[in-house]
């Protein structure tokens, strides 16, 4: 399994290196044009979204949690299945997962990031330009006056209109990610995403990271053996697809 993973983890390893340079270049930018930049150690109120990441990113966050963390992914990977098996769609997927799976189960007891190295492109490209309790609300509860009136507040110059995050970010965060997949199918044939939760979770349980190498089909039936092969979490794309 190492020498089938080496390679494709130390490319994101590097990736997240660049992003992380490209990030701070960006925020200097922000800075000199008078945009703040809310993020903090342990604000975490947008650690109630589904963050989906590559298995390559999984993988490697899986290979080092503790015990203790990995317990956590496990439970809120289960509480997660149950809500996508029950989901007539992906609206109320993602609303059921806001509302009722909780915090992100990798926030430590400060509620501040347990993995804050090795986290995902998709974590990493968030960057809100308005105070926290923004990253909270659920804008489909909004008043019509007050949905106005935030999105007019917004400069789409900077954001991915119509949230608060910073678009040149989120574009980096799906261009390194994308780079991410295509060297999966290169090496593998197919990409597998999906629910970072889960993802872990395969991990764990299945041991995906020996079933990838034997092929698509290898994997995916090992997914439906053991009932993972679920709507919204769990997304495989196969070379020419």
């Amino acid at each position: 399994m190492q020498d089938d993973w080496r390679q494709i983890k130390e490319q994101v390893r590097r990736d997240q290196e660049a992003f992380d340079r490209h990030s701070a270049r960006l925020l200097e930018a922000l800075t000199r044009r008078g945009v703040a930049v809310y993020c903090r150690r342990g604000c975490r109120k947008c650690c109630t979204l589904t963050v989906n990441a590559t298995f390559v990113e999984a993988l490697g966050i899986a290979q080092c949690l503790t015990p203790e963390q990995g317990a956590a992914v496990a439970t809120h990977a289960s509480r997660l299945s149950e809500i996508a098996s029950a989901a007539k769609d992906f609206k109320e997927y993602l609303r059921t997962c806001r509302t009722h799976l909780g915090f992100c189960p990798l926030l430590d007891a400060d509620g501040a990031c347990g993995i804050y190295p090795v986290r995902p492109f998709a974590c990493r490209a968030l960057l809100s330009t308005r105070d926290s309790d923004w990253c909270a609300v659920d804008f489909s509860c909004l008043h019509p006056a007050e949905k106005q009136a935030f999105m007019s507040g917004l400069d789409p110059s900077v954001v991915a209109f119509p949230t608060h995050y910073v678009a040149a970010a989120q574009d980096l965060g799906r261009e390194f990610e994308e780079r991410t997949a295509a060297a999966m199918i290169k090496r593998f044939g197919f990409s597998l995403r999906g629910n970072l939760s889960f993802l872990i979770s395969l991990e764990q349980q299945l041991g995906v990271s020996e079933l990838v190498p034997q092929g698509l089909e290898v994997t995916r039936r090992a997914l439906i053996r053991a009932g993972f092969d679920l709507p919204f979490v769990v997304h495989m794309e196969s070379l020419g697809a």
